[in-house]
């Protein structure tokens, strides 16, 4: 579309009414020439600025586990699941001694366990999307525990989003 030179000079004066108004608002005077609004003076930066760069944030393998959390508690396949924490600590108990505990000591159990629906056992280890395949004695230990659940009819299988999940146990609907 062009447009008009009549067009063009009222579209200008528009946008430089508009201008001086707001600037007039704020307490810069207003340009000498009718109209036209003087260019404010350029503020010199404190320092160099940097260039600004958009990089991509991959999500901690926290942030996949609570959506694939969200996902579980209304899929209708999944009659229960829970999150299960391992770790240990040493509190101070009564006497004043440190005592040594471990929680949940099975190697390689993963993050999330639960049932479906049809009563099968459910487990999922997750992972951040950038994780590939085992690379540690941990992770194969993992990887054996899915086998293990495989081999017993439950259904097991690495996420490394809710995608994943959808994929292993099918749409919501």
């Amino acid at each position: 579309m062009r447009w008009s030179e009549d067009k063009l000079r009222e579209y200008g004066e528009k946008r430089a009414k508009s201008a001086a108004v707001a600037r007039s608002e704020v307490g810069t005077p207003v340009g000498s020439l009718p109209g036209i609004p003087d260019a404010p003076e350029p503020i010199a930066p404190a320092r160099r600025a940097r260039p600004f760069r958009l990089t991509a944030v991959e999500p901690l393998e926290g942030d996949v586990q609570g959506a694939i959390r969200a996902l579980l508690a209304v899929h209708p396949l999944v009659a229960w699941h829970m999150r299960i924490n391992s770790g240990v600590s040493t509190p101070i108990d009564a006497d004043g001694r440190r005592r040594f505990i471990r929680f949940h000591d099975m190697p390689g159990c993963s993050d999330l366990i639960g049932q479906l629906a049809d009563g099968r056992f459910l487990a999922i280890e997750v992972k951040r999307p950038s994780w590939r395949r085992p690379s540690d004695e941990r992770e194969e230990a993992q990887a054996a525990f899915i086998e293990r659940v495989r081999a017993g009819a439950g259904v097991a299988f690495f996420a490394r989003s809710t995608a994943d999940v959808l994929e292993h146990l099918g749409p919501l609907g």
